[in-house]
């Protein structure tokens, strides 16, 4: 077992952010990410050198960027690209799956930044070929330059709509269309709130122009409530069906599609968004305590004003805390670099803190406010109907979980008893979201009551071997607190 003072797991602007100011404060750091390179989501850094092709918004990212990713040079920073945590316990030891090195890493502080995964919606032809989530795009595009062939429809909610279509309007892609859920009355009834971060609301408005520029059409209130294909022939003759059309149509203040407005764009290409939700298995995993945030519909890591969660010596920063964007993740990857180091005895001053602080405040506001705009509504379920394949895994559909619920699966764990649902491979990373949903609407209670799914090891997949670096299965007595998978989170 290796061993350091403080492990940060992520990668991403959170995670960077922490790892330096530890680091600089004095402690000895290991960042610990799935990727081949740092950067995470949002400075996700490309193969090769951007050129003379790569849309302006993009160059910017990259070299922003790559100047934090600098900081990670620092000599009391160690990085283990490439690298799964798949198991973790309350006193801080981290099982890992890695091609070399130890499996396991005891640290005395730990710095969760997981990040989050992208919230979709399951609606018939969602799993045909050329339905993906606006952020698998992006990352195509970001990290090897690809764009998509054909034309393009995004449709969701959430900023990352607009931000996304205009760097792939700008790198070449053929985008017919971008549908945004919200309704143009809610942004009016809520523009106030954007009073005070104009810069951020003007460069959302400047994406939009880009794209009327461009002729491409953006519809308020609207959704992909369909896909459809046709069959075609591939370079070894098979034949295999392919997304061809979207349908779209227009949605209510609750998202719920309203019958009689459904209209066809041919489509090669579905990006699909709504937003995004926390990435709290490590954090469960460990025992932390959580909230449910009703405006990000989702489980958030509660904190402390230093970020320490619940669990002395695991912070948590960034988007499992409720999501903020890369602002507010830098800003709080900071404040908790700081505090894990203070907490060792390292020299971290109060007014050092006190700064760290100030612009988290202010970039919390301006999420909280666009939270506030894209808040996921319960007209999503309404999506799928009761063929539609929601737990893609186990291939459980939306039918199936609407009569569980009626027969007293009101739980998102009682469904894994009932049918298997959130069992598979990504262990409900994608259907938990959309079951939570759909049961709560088929009940008529609050998602929050549905729950999560417990997390358990491994929160990933990984070779079985590696799982046999636990001794002992089944351990009891004091011995069980140092064994991950047998803590459980506080869920509020």
């Amino acid at each position: 077992m290796d061993t350091t003072e403080i492990a940060v797991i992520g990668a991403g602007p959170a995670g960077v952010s922490a790892a330096v100011a530890a680091a600089r404060a004095g402690a000895k750091v290991v960042v610990i990410d799935e990727g081949a390179r740092a950067g995470g989501q949002f400075f996700r850094q490309p193969a090769s050198p951007p050129n003379g092709a790569t849309p302006e918004t993009l160059r910017q990212h990259f070299t922003r960027g790559r100047e934090l990713l600098d900081g990670l040079s620092h000599p009391n920073i160690t990085i283990r690209s490439e690298t799964v945590v798949w198991n973790i316990t309350p006193k801080r030891q981290l099982f890992l799956n890695r091609a070399d090195g130890p499996p396991k890493l005891q640290a005395n502080r730990v710095i969760l930044a997981t990040g989050a995964t992208e919230r979709v919606a399951a609606f018939p032809g969602w799993a045909l070929p050329g339905v993906m989530t606006v952020g698998a795009t992006q990352s195509l595009f970001k990290s090897q330059g690809l764009i998509p062939a054909g034309r393009v429809v995004l449709a969701g909610s959430g900023p990352l709509l607009l931000a996304a279509a205009r760097q792939l309007v700008e790198a070449g892609a053929k985008v017919v269309g971008v549908f945004e859920a919200t309704r143009f009355s809610r942004w009016l009834r809520r523009a106030a709130r954007f009073q005070n971060h104009r810069d951020r609301a003007l460069e959302g408005f400047d994406h939009w122009q880009r794209l009327r520029a461009a002729g491409v059409p953006f519809q308020f209130g609207r959704a992909v409530t369909r896909a459809e294909g046709d069959n075609v022939e591939t370079q070894h003759a098979a034949s295999t069906a392919s997304v061809r059309r979207a349908a779209v149509s227009r949605v209510s203040e609750e998202w719920r599609p309203v019958p009689g407005t459904e209209k066809t764009v041919e489509a090669d290409v579905v990006c699909v968004s709504f937003g995004f939700i926390p990435a709290t298995e490590l954090a469960r995993l460990a025992g932390c305590a959580h909230r449910f945030d009703p405006l990000v519909g989702a489980f958030v890591t509660e904190t402390n004003e230093t970020l320490e969660t619940s669990l002395a010596g695991i912070f948590a920063a960034g988007e499992v805390r409720g999501i903020g964007g890369a602002e507010a993740a830098l800003a709080e990857g900071h404040i908790a670099g700081l505090g894990a180091a203070r907490s060792l005895g390292y020299k971290v001053s109060e007014a050092e803190l006190a700064e760290a602080r100030a612009p988290q405040s202010r970039h919390r506001a301006f999420a909280a406010a666009l939270a506030d705009l894209f808040a996921v509504q319960p007209g999503l379920s309404d999506f799928a109907d009761d063929g539609t394949t929601v737990c893609r895994c186990e291939e459980v559909t939306a039918g199936e979980l609407r009569e569980a619920a009626r027969s007293g699966a009101i739980t998102l764990n009682a469904l894994k008893a009932w049918n298997r649902c959130g069992m598979g491979l990504c262990q409900g990373r994608m259907c938990a979201p959309i079951a939570a949903q759909i049961v709560a609407a088929e009940i008529g209670v609050s998602p929050a009551s549905v729950g999560v799914f417990t997390a358990r090891p491994p929160i990933k997949p990984v070779p079985l071997g590696i799982v046999g670096i636990v001794e002992d299965p089944r351990p009891t007595g004091p011995a069980m607190e140092d064994h991950v998978g047998y803590g459980r989170a506080v869920i509020r």
